[in-house]
Parts: C-alpha cells; sequence; structure tokens
C-alpha cells in the first residue's frame, strides 16, 4: 500500500509540473480574442467599414478543412460594443475554464471609454432591463467601477473587455480590432495606462511585419483550434469491496468536462491452493492483476460547470502471475472446508468490463472527482481522485 501511495504521490506531482507548461492566460485570451473576430463583421452606419480579414474567403484559406461559410454560420455584424458583448458572453458560458486558468472570480468586464480618454475607463456588466443603470447600442448594463487608466491608443467612445488575474493584473484585450489588423490587440494596466504586449505569431492571421502564405495561416491558425482538446487530468486511486485489491488510475476529460476517458490498474494479493490428494495439498501466493480502458459521458452540469455528474463505460482484461509456492500433508486427512482462499483454477484470465457513475468537482486549477463502479473483476468499487487542468 505504501508503494501504491508513493506512486500517487509521484504521478502527481509529475502532472501539477506539466500543468504549468502547458498553457497560460495570456494564450487563453488572445485565443479567446481571435475566436470573436472569427465570427464578428465590423460594419459602422454611414462610414466604410474597414477591411475584415476573417472573411468567408479567408477562412477557406485559413482552414481548408472546413467550410468558411459553416464557420461563419454564427457570426455577427457590428461595431465596437457588438464585439466586446460577444467576448463578455462567451467567457460567461465558459466561466469556469477562464478561472482555472487563472482569472479572479467573476472579474472579466466590459469596458468602456468617453469621449476624452483622459475621463478613464468605466467597468460594466451586462444585466437586465429592471437593475441596468444604462443603456448602450440596444444592451443593458450595471456599472460596477470605474479605474483611472488610459485607454490602449487613447480610444475614444470604444468598447472592449477587461479581465482581472488572481495575482492582481488587470488585462484588456480589444476584439474589434484583432478583426481589422489580423493579429491580436491586448496588453495590461500598468502605472495607470493600458500598455500594448506582443501577441503570439501563432495566433495572429497576419505575421508580425510579415507576409504569411496560405499554408502558413493554415499552420498558425491550427493552434488556435486546439482549444477545447485542452484536458483536465485526475488521478485516483480506490478499494474494492475486496478489501485487499486496490486500484489506481489517470482520468482525462476534455476542457468542459462532457467526455473523457480513463486508465485504471487492478491489482491484490491472493493465496491459492490445490488438492493432490486426501493427504497433501499445494498452496501458492499470486499476483492478481487487471487493466480497464473506460470512456466518460457527463449529463448533468451544475454551477457553471463547477459540479457535473455522469456515466463511464469500460472493458479490460485479468490475469495473473504465481509467485511462489509449497507443499503441505496431513496425516489425518482434511477437509476443502478447511480452506478460505480460491483454488487454482478459480483465477482465470480474459476481458472483463466495468459500468458505474462519477461527480467532478472543479474549482480553479484544481478538480476532485468521486466514483462509484460494479467491475466485473473487482466487484463494487468506489474511489477518489484529485487533479489539475492541464
Amino acid at each position: 500500500m505504501k508503494k501504491a501511495l508513493f506512486i500517487f504521490a509521484l504521478l502527481f506531482a509529475a502532472t501539477f509540473a506539466f500543468a504549468n507548461t502547458v498553457i497560460d492566460f495570456e494564450r487563453l485570451l488572445q485565443m479567446k480574442a481571435v475566436e470573436t473576430a472569427c465570427y464578428g463583421t465590423y460594419i459602422k452606419p454611414g462610414s466604410t467599414p474597414p477591411y475584415d480579414y476573417y472573411t468567408v474567403s479567408n477562412l477557406n484559406r485559413l482552414l481548408p478543412s472546413n467550410n468558411g461559410q459553416t464557420t461563419r454560420a454564427g457570426s455577427f455584424t457590428g461595431v465596437c460594443m457588438d464585439y466586446a458583448v460577444w467576448m463578455f458572453n462567451s467567457i460567461t458560458e465558459n466561466k469556469t475554464v477562464f478561472e482555472r486558468f487563472g482569472m479572479r472570480q467573476n472579474q472579466y468586464f466590459i469596458a468602456v471609454s468617453s469621449s476624452n480618454p483622459n475621463n478613464g475607463i468605466t467597468l460594466y456588466k451586462l444585466s437586465n432591463r429592471n437593475i441596468a443603470d444604462v443603456t448602450m447600442n440596444g444592451y443593458y448594463f450595471k456599472r460596477h467601477s470605474h479605474l483611472s487608466a488610459t485607454p490602449h491608443g487613447n480610444n475614444r467612445d470604444h468598447a472592449w473587455i477587461i479581465i482581472q488575474h488572481n495575482d492582481g493584473t488587470w488585462y484588456w484585450v480589444d476584439p474589434t480590432w484583432t478583426d481589422n489588423t489580423g493579429r491580436v490587440v491586448f496588453g495590461v494596466i500598468t502605472n495607470n495606462k493600458e500598455v500594448y504586449r506582443t501577441p503570439i505569431d501563432s495566433l495572429s492571421v497576419i505575421r508580425r511585419n510579415t507576409a504569411s502564405s496560405a499554408r502558413s495561416l493554415s499552420s498558425s491558425y491550427s493552434s488556435f483550434y486546439l482549444l477545447p482538446f485542452y484536458v483536465s487530468t485526475t488521478l485516483s486511486i480506490g478499494i474494492s469491496d475486496n478489501t485487499d485489491l486496490a486500484s489506481i488510475g489517470v482520468d482525462v476529460f476534455e476542457i468542459k468536462n462532457k467526455f473523457g476517458f480513463s486508465f485504471d490498474f487492478l491489482f491484490r494479493y491472493m493465496e491459492t491452493y490445490d488438492i493432490v490428494n486426501s493427504y497433501s495439498y499445494e498452496v501458492y501466493d499470486n499476483i492478481v492483476f487487471a487493466f480497464y480502458f473506460s470512456a466518460h459521458h457527463s449529463f448533468f452540469s451544475f454551477r457553471d460547470n463547477a459540479i457535473v455528474f455522469g456515466g463511464t463505460l469500460g472493458l479490460g482484461y485479468s490475469a495473473s502471475e504465481r509467485m511462489r509456492g509449497g507443499s503441505f500433508y496431513s496425516s489425518s486427512g482434511f477437509s476443502q472446508n478447511e480452506f478460505n482462499g480460491m483454488i487454482n483454477e478459480d483465477i482465470t484470465s480474459g476481458l472483463a468490463f466495468k459500468i458505474g457513475a462519477y461527480i467532478i468537482y472543479n474549482s480553479g486549477w484544481f478538480s476532485a472527482r468521486g466514483t462509484l463502479e460494479y467491475r466485473s473483476f473487482g466487484g463494487l468499487f468506489a474511489g477518489f481522485g484529485i487533479g489539475l487542468m492541464l
């Protein structure tokens, strides 16, 4: 058991180290800005719209495996406020994901500048009509706070997104200009001023200061579409109704915990015997083991995906390894009822299956998972796992 716990601790430490190298908060913000720009088309009544790099023809070049018209099926048309509202709603729908990557809880806003950039930035939340402080471009807003900061580029009468990180840093993202410049426009607030950050080139339609071929555009854009497949990994350990049967496994879920899979390894020490005749028998020590590969599907979620319920179905294989044995003799004879173990013929190798249910609790980078399953090898199984968002 101590060895199993040591392996569990080692794997968990490795998972933690890996989690910090896969994706960071800034990359997530930039990906969301590009996604917003893909869907949006900037059109301001009474003026000539700037060039939209995310037209259907460009999307066909960028994503040859996808149809550009299909990509824009959920598109919207409008000005900067429409871009900000679309991105705000998208963050709301994926709030748990953003909080895992470092967003301070509920600290994301629509930022608005007045006709005088020296007046600072006002932060709003979308609201319903009954509690709204102001209506802008047909949307209802509730005023949250005011920042004494100069907007990026001294923008006047503009709208964008501001998000606070857990370390206190305020990030800003302007999805409107991401659409019109071909590369991500974002930064941080430093010394009461919105300062630009250099974007990740691979997330830009137009490489910084260089022209791109259709091939390089397609290659660079593919990383953006990897976002739905970043995973949360849970290392679990559990005990079956046979108390000397232990299990350890790794569970992997996609970013919204809708689908996942797992690999489990079960093992136990078992004593078996063979009856030679009425006066002698042989006893053996065995290591019995099984492994399962399972698929998971979540059916219900609550509190913005913080609590998830789902089911599991898996197939596996069981086998045993005989370690050592010995012969015993009784001059007076014996009865089979004297033996508590299994005879060797009872240990068989072959396919196994499992079916069960789980509950997942997500909070920031942390994830906890409880499992209750029936396994054809192992019987009733209860397990608990802890993990991280990778």
